[in-house]
């Protein structure tokens, strides 16, 4: 192609990302840099989500119920080591650029070894079956733990999992992108970075469909699918460092060092407690967190029930993955528009919203399946209770999470903006990383305690036994979540203010 025809192929590059995504010329390469890195994460945890629940719940030792004692027990220890761990190194380090693949490095690393080395061993490492059932005939009142120590290499994988979520997207992407965005940017990118990520969902859903078509090769399916991680994880290595050390891109002051700056997990809790604003970005996370939690252990619990195989299970998951990239996909359009025309609170209030309406009907659909029975007689139609619940809850997951990729993301991210670098640094270590991690956990740990309290009282030990409590209390977290978003909204404008201000 000639130098002519290059100039051209870039010129209609340039105006196309400005027509379709209000992204000027002088944008462009952190945009897209930036978007491709969000591809890398969300393919990445879309792969992970995908084979902890099936390696997990799917597996005939698994239950959903398990998942309640890993993430108290596992993930959420792990994620005070990996941000205590992060803070120490980034208090010694002199080159914060280098942060970035220091935090990428023990990922790369387990998933290779359990992609290579402990998931082909599994049957040597894991305990037999007729151990675990002697632990549950003699121990009956926590039988769930049982299941979690018969498959423990796959509870840390799970572990690992979450903590990518958690740290990758949340934190080191984010913080990144936070870094080197300003606010007027913002507004423009971050509804596209869901545009262009989400296409990750997609094309891992897409992936998980085709590998998981031969159960039979489940080890080869694992390791291609882990490979395929580690080598995305690379790519962002390669992304930052492009973009870090692009003039254009204005992203030096990334590796400059702040003067004596000392950071550690304790000081992000101390800036939280003495910071309403960031208290009510927590209850934000937290709100979000235990909700969703309490409605999708639920939701995967009856979809282990109507699974037959670890092979539909995935099927199911991979599934729920490609509607919730396309979902999102069409929101961020509509997304972009609301953020750039409505205020931070009407954005901000959209996701309690969907989430609180969707979460009423998948309950009422398990809570009252004779109601939907009749309804179906009346209307002519014919199905099955537990596949119409596994569908309705399907909706409202793609529903939920569409939502929060495309208007929840966007808009607490939105909220760091105006704060000063220590509490964007601090504060934001604390919630995104822990904060996630506490929350995700406290619904494990009330759910667990409520599975103990049916044991004890005579009633199954099941996530459905335990469902008409779960409902109470996801109603309470959107009312408690919409006053949080209330009195931040009226924060974040003050901020805003302040800081136009001062620039002035």
């Amino acid at each position: 192609m000639t130098s002519y025809g290059l100039s051209g192929l870039w010129n209609l590059l340039r105006r196309a990302t400005y027509y379709i995504f209000a992204i000027r010329s002088d944008e462009i390469k952190k945009f897209l840099s930036l978007s491709l890195m969000q591809f890398c994460v969300l393919f990445n945890y879309t792969l992970l989500r995908t084979l902890k629940d099936t390696l997990v719940i799917g597996d005939p030792r698994g239950a959903a119920e398990v998942v309640h004692f890993i993430k108290p027990l596992v993930v959420f220890p792990s994620a005070i080591l990996f941000v205590s761990v992060y803070n120490r190194m980034r208090a010694r380090i002199e080159n914060k650029e280098n942060m970035f693949y220091y935090s990428l490095a023990p990922f790369i690393i387990f998933f290779s070894l359990f992609a290579y080395v402990i998931f082909p061993a599994r049957d040597y490492l894991h305990p037999s079956e007729e151990t675990i059932q002697s632990l549950t005939a003699r121990f009956p009142a926590i039988s769930w733990i049982f299941p979690l120590y018969s498959l423990w290499s796959f509870a840390i994988f799970y572990g690992m999992a979450e903590t990518w979520g958690a740290f990758c997207i949340s934190f080191l992407f984010w913080q990144f992108a936070n870094q080197i965005t300003q606010t007027e940017q913002a507004k423009r990118f971050y509804p596209m970075f869901g545009v262009i990520g989400q296409l990750g969902l997609i094309a891992a859903g897409s992936l998980i469909q085709v590998l998981f078509i031969n159960e039979s090769r489940i080890e080869r399916n694992v390791i291609i699918a882990l490979s395929l991680v580690v080598i995305c994880a690379v790519l962002m290595g390669v992304l930052h460092y492009y973009i870090s050390n692009d003039k254009d891109v204005k992203a030096q002051e990334l590796a400059k060092p702040k003067k004596k700056e000392k950071v550690n997990f304790w000081d992000g809790v101390y800036e939280i407690i003495n910071s309403r604003y960031l208290l009510f970005i927590v209850l934000l996370v937290v709100s979000y967190n235990v909700s969703i939690n309490l409605v999708e252990i639920t939701w995967k619990g009856q979809m282990k029930a109507l699974a037959s195989s670890q092979n539909e299970y995935a099927a199911w998951t991979a599934s729920l993955f490609i509607w919730t990239g396309i979902m999102t996909l069409i929101g961020a359009f509509a997304s972009r528009y609301i953020l750039q025309n409505y205020s931070w609170y009407a954005c901000a209030i959209l996701t309690p919203l969907m989430l609180g309406v969707t979460s009423i009907l998948f309950y009422m659909s398990i809570l009252f399946p004779n109601l939907f029975q009749m309804i179906g007689k009346f209307s002519g139609l014919s199905f099955d209770v537990l596949k119409f619940s596994v569908v309705i809850g399907f909706i409202q997951n793609v529903a939920s999470k569409a939502t929060k990729y495309v208007l929840f993301d966007p808009t607490k991210e939105m909220a760091y903006i105006p704060l000063d670098d220590n509490l964007k640094v601090k504060g934001k270590s604390a919630i995104d990383v822990v904060g996630n991690r506490l929350s995700k956990a406290s619904g494990s740990y009330i759910q667990a305690g409520l599975l103990f309290l049916a044991s004890l009282i005579g009633i199954p030990q099941t996530q459905r036994a335990i469902a008409p409590v779960l409902c109470i209390l996801v109603l309470f977290l959107i009312f408690i979540w919409l006053y949080a978003v209330n009195n931040l909204s009226q924060m974040y404008q003050e901020e805003i203010q302040k800081k136009s201000k001062e620039t002035v």
